[in-house]
């Protein structure tokens, strides 16, 4: 945690360029850091799943 507070803005750029950081504390993992259009992707993509899903229960239910 300390280094990663040291290194924030090298973090920040590597995270922009696609990879996932790991910040961990005391060697066990309590964070991820990655780019926030990342984020918003993969919650897009969770929500037409779940939105895809509802719509085969349901008809399948007819």
């Amino acid at each position: 945690m300390t280094d990663a507070k040291k290194r924030l803005d090298e973090l920040i750029d590597l995270a922009i360029a696609g990879e996932e950081i790991i910040i961990t504390r005391w060697g066990k993992p309590v964070g991820k850091l990655r780019a926030f259009r990342q984020v918003q992707t993969l919650q897009n993509a969770s929500e037409e799943f779940l939105a895809e899903l509802e719509r085969s229960v349901r008809d399948y239910d007819r």
